[in-house]
């Protein structure tokens, strides 16, 4: 299973990159700008973000706990190319999926919880990461592979609900998260405000 672990790590760093750039691009060329303008791309990633997405997590689900020693087996290699496929795929379909319910105005009501947890999308990323390495891997809890999918998925939403809360407190009283203060004076070359000034009586 560390083998198996450490593979997929080594696959992180790359994805993660690919999809920050992916976003990027599509901000660029106005996808989140103009949804409506947009409409047909969205539907596309949508639907192929959900087929790729459920294939590939289910695969990585179904061998997970089978893997082979190195050299990997055919099963070890089926369960890495899905995790490295179903879970940007299951990302983008999320995307896709908010994106078209934000285009509805009683969706963009029930939405707007959201918004804080993505502007600080970095800091909040590396947050779960630190969490979730200490929950399951060796030089934490080791709990990977010890429980089962439920208890997998109500951690996993806690985590987020958590976030959600401290994302809203913190933007109460600061600009940006704390990665993403740091990332944009790095971007700009020179130092930014973190504390939001004070609202006018």
């Amino acid at each position: 299973v560390g083998r198996y672990m450490g593979l997929i790590f080594q696959m992180r760093l790359p994805k993660i990159l690919a999809m920050f750039l992916l976003g990027m691009y599509a901000y660029r060329i106005g996808v989140f700008q103009n949804l409506k303008g947009h409409a047909a791309l969205i539907k596309k990633v949508l639907i192929y973000g959900a087929i790729l997405g459920l294939i590939g997590n289910i695969a990585m689900a179904w061998m997970a706990g089978n893997e082979a020693p190195f050299p990997p087996s055919p099963m070890t290699m089926v369960g890495v190319i899905g995790y490295a496929f179903g879970v940007p795929a299951l990302a983008l379909f999320i995307i896709a999926l908010v994106a078209t319910l934000w285009q509805n105005e009683r969706w963009q009501s029930l939405l707007k919880f959201l918004a804080p947890v993505g502007q600080m999308a970095l800091t909040n990323y590396l947050l779960q990461t630190v969490i979730c390495v200490t929950i399951f891997y060796g030089y934490g809890f080791g709990m990977f592979a010890k429980i089962g999918a439920l208890t997998a998925t109500l951690i996993a939403l806690t985590i987020f609900a958590t976030q959600i809360i401290l994302s809203s407190i913190w933007l109460r009283y600061f600009s940006y998260g704390p990665m993403e203060w740091i990332w944009r004076q790095l971007t700009y070359g020179r130092r930014l405000n973190l504390r939001r000034a004070p609202s006018m009586p």
